[in-house]
């Protein structure tokens, strides 16, 4: 708890002065000055020492999960427990401040009153996970010069989900209909799913049924494929991101990360079991129906560019795709990197001819240069599947209703 003690040694240090100056030269007019500031200093102190001793804050959210760039509401209710309640109360919410709202998360009340409600607005809460944010509550004297502040330590998490990007059900289109957000993909195809473009594809041998002949996979390849049946199925999908700081631009990595909540909302429809591996991991985490989609995305939440690791300890993005080799159950590989090197090229085409099922998601810059035209027609020409996004992820929306939250900070 903290008291205003600068406007008690300004107020006893004028309070002084004109005492002095009233011995010294009399008249009524500072003998005026010298009560009304004695009474002013009286009144803060009653307003201190006979104020709140203590308080509870229960904050609630809406929604309970919130996702990136989107709105959210927060609802303070405030009960002060003291002999007399303050005239005003200033509550401050570093909740708000902490997810990159600046200038939210204040509310004013006035009245005598011992509890109060309030709500206001984070609208462009960022990734993350937020803990431990204060609360402090400050109250005074009329004129508000006498304050005392309280600060409440909450102990409560809230984790903002990454905005996933919105994919289409198409294989032609890379989103919903939207007109403000289809030239966010140029020269691209955004597959079903895994499992629909090339998950469940082999080559094609003697004896398969002309039915299960995948026509579109095949012209692409240049050689028969056959569709495997559904009973074939239900191996893992394995999702790479690249967290590698050489590989982005500047807005890219939250481009990245929001297709990978893409992506794992695409694959957690599939009913099959995924994995989840970055370049910070020691090995990859395994995830499986809601529960894991929920575990996912609050990975993703607080999942940051590794620049506390030396570049010597960093895996690059090529050997990133390579450790994929070492799980020989996966049944297809989705790699999200903000790069198209050519030997991130050359370790895709390798892992594609010893039999790697594998897709390339890229957030990358200049688009229209040769050089990364080059590389995606040469991924393309064998058959792996690109997508190729502008890091501009500004205009992409989607969001979820979900649920109140209350957390209690005592």
């Amino acid at each position: 708890m903290r008291i205003g003690q600068w406007a008690y040694v300004w107020g006893t240090v004028a309070l002084i002065l004109l005492a002095l100056l009233y011995s010294w030269r009399g008249g009524q007019s500072l003998l005026f000055l010298v009560i009304l500031l004695g009474l002013i200093i009286i009144q803060g102190t009653v307003a201190q020492l006979c104020g709140p001793t203590s308080a509870k804050v229960e904050r609630v959210c809406n929604p309970l999960i919130p996702e990136a760039g989107t709105e959210m509401a927060v609802t303070l209710t405030i009960t002060l427990n003291g002999s007399i309640p303050p005239l005003w109360i200033l509550v401050e919410d570093h909740l708000a401040l902490s997810s990159g709202s600046e200038g939210a998360g204040k509310l004013l009340f006035m009245g005598w009153k011992r509890k109060y409600t309030g709500t206001y607005y984070i609208h462009d809460a960022k990734r993350g996970v937020y803990r431990g944010s204060s609360v402090y509550l400050t109250w005074g004297d009329l004129f508000g010069w006498f304050m005392r502040t309280l600060r409440l330590q909450s102990d409560d998490v809230m984790i903002v989900h990454p905005r996933p990007l919105l994919l289409s059900s198409s294989a032609q289109t890379a989103f919903h209909g939207n007109s403000d957000v289809e030239n966010y993909v140029r020269d691209s195809i955004m597959p079903e799913s895994t499992s629909t473009l090339f998950g469940r594809l082999r080559d094609y041998e003697a004896g398969d049924p002309l039915r299960q002949i995948h026509w579109k996979g095949s012209a692409k390849k240049g050689t028969l494929l056959t569709r495997l049946s559904n009973e074939t199925t239900g191996l893992s999908r394995y999702l790479l991101l690249d967290t590698c700081p050489d590989s982005y631009a500047e807005r890219g990595f939250e481009a990245a990360v929001s297709a990978a909540a893409a992506w794992l909302l695409r694959e957690k429809s599939q009913g099959e079991e995924m994995l989840l591996y970055h370049n910070g991991l020691q090995s990859a985490i395994t995830l499986s129906g809601s529960r894991g989609l929920h575990r996912g995305l609050d990975l993703l939440a607080d999942i940051r560019l590794e620049t506390d690791i030396s570049k010597q300890a960093l895996i690059s993005t090529s050997k990133l795709l390579f450790h994929a080799i070492n799980f020989t159950s996966l049944h297809a590989i989705t790699l999200i990197t903000g790069t198209l090197s050519s030997q991130l090229v050359d370790t895709a085409l390798h892992l594609n001819e010893i039999g790697r099922k594998l897709e390339i998601w890229s957030v990358c810059d200049g688009l229209g240069r040769p050089e990364i035209a080059k590389e995606v027609a040469r991924l393309r020409k064998y058959g792996i599947p690109v997508v190729v996004f502008k890091h501009d992820s500004e205009k992409i929306q989607i969001s979820r209703k979900g649920d109140d939250v209350k957390h209690v900070i005592a």
